[in-house]
């Protein structure tokens, strides 16, 4: 994928968010909130079963060097234009599965985690680039604060409803896990 090909979805969620130049200058990634790492980041952290399935983004810093989270109903964009295939349950609100088009002859489809979609948002639906898709939802746990959870599976097929769930993302006979950031 070249720097041309890649998503607009750090534009658009500043745009849609308001956090324009100096309110936002990079992200902050804990210990954990990588692609492949194997410990939770949030309080009372542990080893996790198998390496992170993509990358948490929580935190950002501001040109002034002040660090802030993301809040509750942080609105969320398609990083790119999609078809909406499952929206299903995970362990703090809903995930968002959209498949992307294609990448290196295969199919990029990604998750959006721990969201509540946009009303209307339904299955077989297209979606622009940039078009928001969801929200961060409330902590539903004290001690996991609201974050987007930012999966990249590339399969040689298009995905089909209720194939993909966290407990079956790591399979490689579904296709690859990929960095988020090589995408974005």
């Amino acid at each position: 994928m070249t720097e041309r090909d890649k998503s607009r979805f750090f534009d658009y969620l500043r745009q849609h968010n308001n956090l324009a130049a100096p309110a936002f200058k990079r992200w902050v990634f804990a210990p954990g909130m990588a692609f492949q790492d194997m410990e939770t980041w949030w309080p009372g952290g542990r080893r996790r079963s198998h390496p992170h399935e993509g990358v948490d983004f929580q935190q950002y810093m501001d040109w002034r060097g002040n660090s802030h989270a993301l809040p509750a109903k942080t609105k969320i964009p398609a990083m790119q234009a999609g078809t909406v295939i499952d929206i299903f349950e995970d362990f703090l609100g809903k995930s968002i599965l959209l498949a992307h088009g294609r990448a290196d002859d295969r199919v990029l489809h990604a998750v959006y985690g721990h969201i509540t979609p946009a009303a209307g948002l339904a299955i077989n639906n297209t979606v622009r680039a940039g078009e928001i898709i969801a929200t961060l939802v409330a902590p539903v746990k004290a001690d996991i604060p609201p974050h987007l959870h930012l999966s990249i599976l590339v399969m040689t097929r298009q995905a089909r409803f209720g194939e993909i769930r966290w407990e079956s993302i790591n399979d490689p006979a579904l296709g690859r896990l990929c960095n988020p950031l090589d995408y974005l």
